[in-house]
């Protein structure tokens, strides 16, 4: 990853360091938090990092892991803002962009973004916007069909028959699209892969005409990409 990413493994809200987020964030740094949900040294204790609305939308999830992924992402995300702006949790105003991308309201400049995958979740902060995604690598995938259809030729021409680079493309893409705050609301052929080197991929947005590296990093089966100012 680039050098101002950094990242860390936690168990538990308790495992992050308020003093070294601050420090990075000021530092127009990015960190990276990354969880596996799955590790048997994980678990739930309580539920006091969470509003009541999204102690709601945790039990409305069906499957195990899901619940515990959103459980993990949102109580790090708000045990960081209601400590840094020193509030209750229950006075942090959540509040979404045009295209439903979440922030908390705060004179900071600070900025957020969530992914899950499995059993690993991933909150992501930085002074500026941030995107990130992460995704199994599917070993059984098809994704012919996929490139066929929703990627272009730059795109199919990296790609070739290779699953781990679609993968990796993919996972560029969505946390590019999350970067700007879009998401899928935009079509994927609208941003094309333009280069590969030093651990990163270089997109091009056909509609702004620009360029911008989106960092990959792999963790065990996973791909992880961060995308920041």
């Amino acid at each position: 990853m680039d050098r101002n990413v950094i990242i860390h493994r936690v168990l538990s809200c308790e495992e992050v360091s308020i003093s070294e987020i601050a420090g990075l964030l000021s530092g127009n740094g990015a960190v990276i938090y990354i969880v596996n949900t799955g590790n048997e040294e994980f678990q739930i204790k309580s539920l006091e990092y969470l509003t009541d609305i999204q102690k709601q939308k945790m039990y409305s999830y069906i499957k195990e892991n899901d619940k515990r992924n959103y459980f993990i992402a949102h109580s790090i995300i708000n045990y960081i803002f209601s400590t840094i702006l020193k509030c209750e949790v229950k006075s942090l105003q959540h509040k979404t962009g045009k295209y439903k991308k979440p922030y908390i309201v705060n004179n900071c400049g600070y900025y957020y973004n969530i992914s899950h995958s499995g059993n690993y979740s991933v909150v992501a902060m930085h002074k500026g916007e941030i995107g990130t995604d992460i995704e199994c690598v599917n070993r059984n995938f098809e994704f012919g069909g996929i490139m066929r259809g929703q990627f272009c030729e730059a795109d199919i021409k990296y790609v070739g028959e290779d699953l781990k680079k679609f993968f990796k493309l993919w996972v560029a893409k969505e946390a590019y699209f999350k970067y700007i705050g879009t998401g899928l609301y935009r079509q994927l052929k609208s941003i094309s892969f333009a280069n590969e080197a030093d651990g990163y991929i270089l997109i091009y947005d056909k509609e702004s005409k620009k360029e911008q590296p989106v960092f990959l990093m792999e963790e065990d089966e996973y791909l992880l990409g961060v995308c920041v100012d």
